[in-house]
């Protein structure tokens, strides 16, 4: 019901693969075959604008690249909707080098 609600306002979606099947992971393939056919495009994209799948790992430093990952695709989100409504999203902090550090999203007025 909510992916439903989510596909009929068109509001922006992470995917986020859980990689551990004891804890409930799936195989993205069977994802697929599962997910509804009509929420099929607004799940996972299309063959040209597939929807990117950012796994989520049970190990410390695999969850904080997860987590920049989740991140970067917020402030990219924020920035593309942010740019139609004349506002600017800029990104404090580098997380390449201290993956440690808060990355945080301002945005300008």
């Amino acid at each position: 019901r909510e992916l439903k609600a989510s596909a009929a306002k068109r509001k922006p979606m992470i995917l986020i693969q859980e990689a551990d099947p004891d804890r409930g992971g799936l195989a993205l393939g069977a994802a697929m075959r599962d997910c509804p056919d009509e929420l099929k495009h607004f799940v996972f994209g299309t063959l040209a604008t597939h929807r990117q799948v950012i796994p989520w790992h049970r190990v410390h430093d695999y969850q904080l690249l997860t987590m920049q990952m989740i991140a970067s695709h917020i402030v990219y989100t924020c920035s593309y909707a942010n740019t139609a409504s004349g506002m600017r999203n800029t990104v404090s902090g580098d997380t390449s080098e201290n993956p440690r550090e808060t990355v945080t999203a301002i945005a300008d007025e």
